[in-house]
């Protein structure tokens, strides 16, 4: 193996400003040249990364947040979904069963009737009850 003399000259800068001076071969200059390109389009990645963030963010036609999202009324709403959920377990399995049927299924007050068999006003009374029952599980709860 042969060992090439040194003839290149490498000036390393150190973080605190100071820099350092020495004569390397030309295959170890043709590394450190390597490597210092590769850090400078790593850095340059990253400042276009911010920069094209920061340019965004300064358009006034473009939003990186958004502005339509009420993240207190979601949360309102998911508070409000547990409530519903723990106030369910009052009803009987008919009343659920009814609240099933009027309200996911969206059947209408005379076609669950006609599945009971009973007038369109019993399961409509029927109905208020449980929404009358569900208001005051949601009332003792704090839930307006």
């Amino acid at each position: 193996m042969e060992l090439s003399i040194p003839t290149k000259t490498v000036t390393y800068k150190f973080v605190d400003g100071t820099e350092s001076t020495a004569i390397v071969s030309d295959e170890l200059a043709a590394i450190i040249a390597q490597l210092d390109k590769e850090e400078k389009n790593n850095n340059r990645s990253e400042t276009r990364r911010h920069t094209s963030l920061e340019w965004l963010s300064k358009r006034k036609d473009t939003e990186i947040v958004d502005r339509g999202v009420n993240l207190e009324a979601d949360f309102i709403l998911r508070e409000d979904i547990i409530t519903l959920r723990k106030a369910m377990e009052f009803l009987t399995p008919d009343q659920k069963e009814l609240v099933y049927k009027r309200l996911y299924e969206r059947k209408s007050f005379v076609e669950i009737a006609k599945e009971y068999g009973v007038s369109r006003q019993a399961i409509k009374d029927r109905f208020t009850k449980i929404i009358n029952k569900l208001k005051k599980v949601f009332e003792s709860s704090g839930v307006e």
